[in-house]
Formats: C-alpha cells, sequence, structure tokens
C-alpha cells in the first residue's frame, strides 16, 4: 500500500525498472554508464511530472532533498540532455503506470 512520497516514488521506481528491462536493448548507448542509470533518471522525471514539478531548476532542486531515495541526481542540463533523449521511455512508462494504477 502507498502511504506516503517515498512509497510512491519506491513503486514507480520497481515498475519503471522492469519496463526499462524490456526496452533498453532498443537504446544502445556508447561509452560509460552514468552514475544514475535510466531507470533512475525515468522515475526522476515521472515522479516529478506527477509531483508538479514543472522546471528542471525546481525539479533538481526538490530531489536533491530527496537523495536518500535517489543518491546520483545528475546536474540539470545532463538531466535535460538525457531526459530529451529518453522522452519516448517516459511516455511508455507513463502509461503503464497510469495503467496499473487505473487511473
Amino acid at each position: 500500500m502507498i502511504t506516503n512520497f517515498e512509497d510512491f516514488c519506491t513503486w514507480a521506481f520497481v515498475i519503471i525498472d522492469d519496463l526499462w528491462k524490456e526496452l533498453s536493448p532498443a537504446f544502445t548507448r556508447t561509452g560509460p554508464q552514468p552514475a544514475c542509470s535510466d531507470s533512475e533518471l525515468i522515475t526522476l522525471a515521472v515522479v516529478g511530472e506527477c509531483k508538479g514539478w514543472d522546471q528542471e531548476t525546481e525539479l533538481i532542486s526538490n530531489w536533491r532533498n530527496y537523495q536518500y531515495l535517489f543518491p546520483h541526481i545528475p546536474e540539470r542540463s545532463r538531466f535535460n540532455r538525457r531526459r530529451r533523449g529518453a522522452i519516448n521511455s517516459i511516455r511508455q512508462s507513463l502509461l503503464a503506470l497510469l495503467d496499473l494504477a487505473q487511473v
């Protein structure tokens, strides 16, 4: 049962991480793996949207208060660049979460 924001973040991450494992083979990346995984980045974006954190500076600033949930929060420009690159994955994750929540 989801009773608080931390529970919601955990629930969203688990669902998104499972979905990302299925989707990730279609999205290849060169270079070293970032400290913030794609699943974490998508979760940060989706939960931030649910919270109404529309602007990137606001979103990153607010997530810094929850660094115990996501210890590797990228700086704003890197977050924005990666989020734009993952927008279709984010949309698919949102649709799956809404379907699971039956909203």
